[in-house]
Order: structure tokens, then C-alpha cells, then sequence
């Protein structure tokens, strides 16, 4: 027995919902690729907007990181420095009479030891304007101290009260004799009293802390220049006039360096410095 396979053929009228359920596929398809397109859109706004905050957030964490290191050195046109503090008052005479300079901050910075066993980061009181103290004043006189608020609880005293710390010298063959000195204000951790924030430290006057060191030198110069002189002019006058010598720097390639030094020596939420001159205890 054959059997007969039919022939196929096409059909020469489509079906009346050939043309509705074609339009229904796409529309499913649209759907579809919608969502998918919806999902991507979404993640590539976030991304973005994830972005623009993590940079916003750097931007505020670099600025008062910077603030935090090195408080308002930026503020001063040029920076004379010397990390071993052994800038002379030579030097600082000469800096003062080179042309360009209209103000000169000598400060002095050194730890000591007083309360028993309790190291205080001490530096030169900041000039009028600059520096915070949210109780009493800053020292005015030799004899006087501001302290933070972690130095004064180490030291176990309060503003009005005293504290004695050895002198570094006294006369030859005999013992130095303490010198005491007054509390007359609380001072605020900042990059200008020279030492970490979370330092028990103080501030004082010059004539404070060459009696306690029984010498005069310097950590840093903070210059203030006339005006007209730019800070890059300042600096090369001023590492000219004292070369060779300490490291000469702007105000704003200061506080690049601090930072630097923070992180390590890497270029972290910085601008690079440039035209500095190292000390020479550095490497070029």
C-alpha cells in the first residue's frame, strides 16, 4: 500500500491574527529591552552620582587634612626651614633684611619634659590673629604657657596654675634650675603649634623657650612679603641670601610638603611642589 505525503504550500492568505500576534512579540521585546535599558541606565547614573560624591568627600577630607597639618602656613608668602632647628639668628637677621620681606615669625619648637615622665610638644605662640583659645589667652610674657586640653589633663593642672620643667642648661658645673611657668590659656591643636594634633603641647614665647633651651635657634621663619613680591620671587631671593642653608619654600609648596610627609613622601591629595630646595640632611 502507497501512502501520499502531502506537498507543503504557502499559504496565499496568512491568518487573520498573524499580524496581532507579531505585534504582540515586539511588544514583549520592547518590554524587555526597556527593563534591560532601564537597569543600565540606573547603574550608569549611580556610578555617576557615586562618583561626584567620592570626589566631593576627597576634595573636603584633602582640604582639612591640609588644614589639619599644616594650619595657616599657606597664609605666609615664604617658608624658611630647618627640620634639625638649628636655623641661627644670623640667619633670621639675614632673612629679615633681604629685599622682598616685610615680616618675619621666628618660631622655635622643642619637646619637654615635665609632670615626672609627660613629653609636651612646645612651640612659639602663634602672632596676634592666628591660633585658637577657647579659655584664657595666649602667652604674652617669658614665664607664660597655653597648653591643649590633653596636655593640661597629662599635666594634671589648669589654666592659673604652674608647671615646672627643666632647663636643658645652667650655669657650668651646676644643675640647671627648673623653670616654672604659668598656665594662662588653653590653645587648640593645629598645623601651626609644629607637632601632631593628638601631642599633648603648649605654646610659648621666644624669650620662653630660648631660657628653656639656654640657646636662641629656629625651627621655621614664616615670611610675609611686600606687596608686589610674588612668593616665588620671595623664594628664590631668600634661598639666594642664606645659600648655602635651610630648606626655602612658598606657603603653598609648605603645606604640599607637610602633607607630604604625612603620607609618607607620596604625592597624596597634593598638587606637586616644585622649586623648593632641600635641606641639606635631605637627599636631592
Amino acid at each position: 500500500m502507497t501512502s501520499t505525503i502531502p506537498t507543503a504550500t504557502a499559504s496565499s492568505t496568512p491568518s487573520a491574527d498573524w499580524g496581532r500576534d507579531v505585534r504582540a512579540l515586539l511588544r514583549a521585546g520592547l518590554r524587555g529591552q526597556g527593563r534591560r535599558l532601564l537597569s543600565a541606565g540606573l547603574a550608569v547614573g549611580l556610578g555617576v552620582m557615586f562618583l561626584a560624591v567620592t570626589l566631593l568627600l576627597s576634595d573636603t577630607l584633602a582640604a582639612g587634612l591640609r588644614t589639619q597639618v599644616a594650619g595657616s602656613i599657606g597664609d605666609y608668602t615664604a617658608v624658611v626651614s630647618d627640620d634639625s632647628g638649628e636655623i641661627t639668628p644670623a640667619q633670621e637677621q639675614t632673612v629679615r633684611r633681604t629685599t622682598g620681606v616685610a615680616a618675619v615669625e621666628a618660631v622655635q619648637s622643642r619637646t619637654i619634659i615635665s609632670g615626672g615622665n609627660t613629653v609636651v610638644g612646645l612651640a612659639t605662640a602663634p602672632t596676634q590673629g592666628r591660633g585658637s583659645y577657647p579659655q584664657g589667652r595666649a602667652p604674652r610674657t617669658d614665664g607664660e604657657i597655653a597648653l591643649t586640653e590633653n596636655a593640661l589633663a597629662a599635666l594634671s593642672v589648669d589654666v592659673g596654675g604652674t608647671v615646672s620643667v627643666p632647663a636643658e642648661s645652667g650655669p657650668p658645673g651646676a644643675a640647671a634650675e627648673p623653670v616654672v611657668l604659668r598656665v594662662v590659656g588653653v590653645v587648640e591643636p593645629s598645623g601651626d603649634t609644629t607637632f601632631p594634633t593628638s601631642m599633648p603641647a603648649g605654646v610659648a614665647t621666644n624669650a620662653t623657650m630660648s631660657r628653656l633651651a639656654g640657646k636662641t635657634s629656629y625651627l621655621e621663619l614664616r615670611v610675609v612679603g611686600t606687596p608686589g613680591t610674588s612668593p616665588e620671587q620671595l623664594r628664590d631671593a631668600l634661598a639666594a641670601a642664606i645659600d648655602p642653608g635651610p630648606s626655602v619654600r612658598t606657603g603653598a609648596e609648605e603645606v604640599d610638603h607637610r602633607v607630604q610627609q604625612l603620607a609618607g613622601g607620596h604625592d597624596l591629595l597634593t598638587r606637586s611642589s616644585s622649586g623648593s630646595r632641600p635641606s641639606p640632611s635631605s637627599p636631592a
